[in-house]
């Protein structure tokens, strides 16, 4: 056999590159899972929050013959207007950030970089989701109340 002849088995440097692409993985999407807790929570705490706030306006637009049916809307609009406008905001950069990390960073595993078009959406419905069940606790305690109540705490 000629001693000028050296063969290579790449297997186990597939391999490792495998499991370095795991660990990358699992550490990339465990960072995603605390991210979509924390907006989660603060979602429904901004909600609680924003309604505790405004325990007293609500009770006097509900003398002055607001139904219940508008205050739920009200009440709903406001917080689709704080969910949607993080979730713009969270998605823009979100993008662009991922983006950059993959063109300056991955680009040598040969990773292409491509719109995450079902992610957005997944976001957005999940935020729409979550919005919409941040406000049914707060508008049951101040239905809870009576208009009197509220309005004699003034």
């Amino acid at each position: 056999m000629d001693s000028s002849i050296t063969l290579h088995d790449a297997r186990q440097k597939n391999a490792e590159l495998d499991q370095a692409f795991l660990t990358m993985a699992v550490f990339v999407y465990g960072f995603v899972a605390v991210i979509a807790l924390i907006s989660i929570l603060n979602i429904i705490n901004t909600t609680n929050t924003s309604v505790a706030s405004k325990t007293r306006y609500l009770g006097v637009m509900r003398a002055v013959g607001m139904s219940g049916g508008q205050m739920d809307k009200m009440v709903l609009a406001e917080a689709a207007t704080y969910s949607l406008t993080g979730c713009l905001a969270g998605c823009v950069l979100g993008v662009m950030l991922q983006r950059a990390l993959i063109a300056d960073l991955l680009s040598s595993f040969r990773i292409v970089w491509r719109f995450p078009l079902a992610q957005i959406i997944l976001i957005w419905i999940l935020t729409l989701l979550v919005t919409a069940l941040s406000v049914i606790s707060p508008l049951k305690r101040i239905k809870a109340r009576g208009i009197s109540e509220v309005i004699g705490s003034l």
